[in-house]
């Protein structure tokens, strides 16, 4: 048997977006608009999943792996925000949601969570 996070839990939105790529972190601007996050806007709310024109789907729930920048998440409860360039990184002011840290792997700089 090996181990399996894909598929937990997923859920989706759609939202609209001027400027959505597959694997932004996603943040809501507007009615029914998301953005992509940065270093001013580091909260995210999901994922982007898909996208078709100015229509994307916003994972929301479930398991993710993206890249991190800086310390590496520990496993267990841990506040993430958007780095600003595509990932994630530690909230060092410790106001950030706590996401569900399942292993951060310092070689590749990447990490596992669920949202």
């Amino acid at each position: 048997m090996a181990i399996y996070f894909d598929g937990f839990d997923d859920k989706m939105l759609s939202f609209y977006s001027e400027s959505g790529r597959v694997g932004m972190l996603a943040y809501p601007v507007a009615d029914k608009y998301v953005k992509e996050c940065d270093s001013k806007s580091p909260n995210f709310m999901g994922f982007v999943r898909n996208v078709q024109g100015n229509l994307v789907g916003v994972q929301l729930g479930g398991y993710v792996e993206c890249k991190f920048t800086g310390i590496a998440p520990t496993p267990g409860y841990c506040g993430l925000i958007a780095d600003g360039s595509g990932g994630v990184k530690v909230d060092e002011e410790k106001a950030a949601i706590k996401r569900l840290v399942l292993w951060a792997d310092a070689t590749t700089g990447m990490v596992g969570f669920i949202l």
